[in-house]
């Protein structure tokens, strides 16, 4: 599957630090994720970049560099209209792009009204 950011139209790729970053116009190898079930509904993004879980950090930045599926792997996925958003189940918060951090992907936000929090998923 592809992300791609309801704010500004880009979609995410996983960086060289494995960071999880929306600021790419086209999709590539880095662009692309897929979700793999986990319990109780929920999901883990697995970067095909490398083949890594995307985690959420203690600074709440999305990183992919875990070779499995723990605590900090497992988000929810919800669908309001054409438009997805997801909450981390580490912490409890909403994934949003974060311009002030160079388009990353942290999950901080207590809701999902705003257009950082809201992403088209696309099918590969």
């Amino acid at each position: 599957m592809t992300l791609k950011s309801l704010k500004h139209g880009k979609y995410c790729a996983v960086n060289d630090d494995n960071s999880m970053v929306c600021d790419r116009a086209v999709v590539g190898g880095w662009e692309k994720y897929m979700l793999e079930p986990v319990d109780g509904g929920h999901h883990a993004i697995k970067s095909l970049k490398h083949g890594k879980y995307c985690a959420v950090n203690d600074d709440n930045s999305i990183v992919c560099d875990r070779a499995a599926v723990g605590a900090w792997e497992k988000y929810k996925f919800d669908k309001k209209g054409k438009h997805h958003y997801f909450k981390s189940l580490k912490n409890g918060k909403y994934c949003s792009v974060d311009k002030k951090s160079g388009n990353r992907i942290i999950c901080n936000s207590h809701h999902h009204r705003g257009r950082a929090q809201k992403y088209t998923m696309g099918v590969l």
